[in-house]
């Protein structure tokens, strides 16, 4: 985190709101959280914070309100409100490539303000046709029949969030589709899919946004392989698969034609990707109408997120306390170093795999 534009940075560290966090910190060091509970009767109904559908309890934080006040300080001191607005309107914000972030673009429902919306609104249209009529029926396997397997191949971002939100709506799922997700380049990890499924009723969705990742790329070439194993003709392996990317070249000359390749924005991060032409798994297992929800729901955060003030902003308030206890709290109030994610919810067991390459 920094003060100024790339170029201009001045370390946080050195300014006087990281400094007079790092105060703070020893001085509430031996506060216990029974006693902040103890002298403010009020403080479970006061130190939260909610949107339409969230609700956000940290009285059991250890912090009180003047921590509150001078991590918002220190939010303003970092200009992290220009930076959102940067980020919302395309800005360059990816210092490393100079490019944008847009993936709130990809849930803005064609009135976001990036440049980019027609194009998300025709792979989003495109994509949902898609899967909509393999989901009918109406687009069939070399030998005709309806497919009843769906395999993605891809890894991080490109395999963890489509996975996370199929198996978190299990109970949505198709009847008559069966999805899954191979991402290892060991061979077991594809051999295993591939012994629950039947060739002729197999699509299989290669997911990579650069089409250049090597666990990726070997797997969808051994699925070649056992296609032609399984005695579906070469010359129509094509209606087995489809691409997910950014690079159509490079997927052209892999062998497919330019109607199976869904493709994915340079300005998309891999991790934020879920959301784009890369979250086809999704639409295909629980339908467009669901994926349309899922972007409905992102779409209200992203608008919470930049619409209201931070000392109500649900993402400001979780990530001014993540610093809080990272950077400030333990170790000798040097920080924590890490934080942990206990999902209780069974069906969100790989939430916390997704948010470590969402953070990373």
């Amino acid at each position: 985190m920094s003060t100024t534009q790339p170029g201009k940075l001045k370390p946080i560290q050195e300014t006087s709101a990281w400094q007079d966090l790092q105060a703070h910190a020893v001085t509430l060091a031996t506060t216990t959280l029974t006693e902040l509970f103890a002298e403010d009767t009020d403080r479970g109904s006061r130190f939260n914070a909610n949107s339409d559908h969230i609700y956000f309890d940290f009285s059991k934080d250890h912090l009180t309100e003047q921590t509150l006040a001078l991590l918002l300080e220190l939010a303003d001191t970092a200009k992290l409100k220009p930076a959102i607005e940067r980020l919302f309107c395309g800005e360059p914000v990816n210092n490393t490539e100079n490019r944008p972030a847009l993936h709130t673009a990809l849930r803005s429902a064609g009135h976001g303000s990036s440049g980019v919306e027609h194009e998300v609104t025709a792979v989003l249209d495109r994509m949902l046709e898609f899967a909509e009529r393999v989901r009918q029926g109406e687009i069939r396997g070399a030998t005709g029949k309806p497919f009843q397997s769906i395999v993605n191949i891809g890894i991080g971002g490109s395999d963890l969030g489509p996975r996370l939100v199929v198996t978190a709506f299990a109970d949505l799922h198709h009847p008559e589709l069966r999805t899954h997700f191979v991402a290892n380049i060991d061979n077991d990890a594809l051999s295993s899919v591939l012994a629950q499924c039947t060739a002729e009723t197999t699509l299989f969705i290669v997911s990579s946004k650069s089409f250049s990742t090597l666990e990726t790329l070997t797997n969808a070439d051994a699925a070649r392989a056992w296609l032609c194993d399984e005695g579906i003709p070469a010359q129509k392996f094509n209606q087995h698969f489809v691409v997910a990317t950014a690079n159509k070249t490079a997927a052209l000359a892999w062998g497919m034609e330019a109607e199976q390749v869904f493709a994915v924005g340079d300005w998309v991060g891999g991790r934020f990707s879920l959301w784009s032409a890369i979250g086809l798994p999704i639409a295909l297992a629980l339908g467009p109408d669901v994926f349309l929800q899922l972007l409905s729901g992102a779409r209200e955060m992203d608008e919470h997120f930049r619409d209201t003030a931070f000392a109500d902003n649900l993402p400001v308030l979780h990530g001014l306390q993540a610093i809080w206890h990272i950077n400030f709290r333990g170790s000798e109030y040097g920080g924590y170093g890490s934080r942990a994610v206990l999902p209780y919810i069974h069906r969100l067991r790989l939430l916390p795999d997704y948010l470590q390459q969402l953070m990373m």
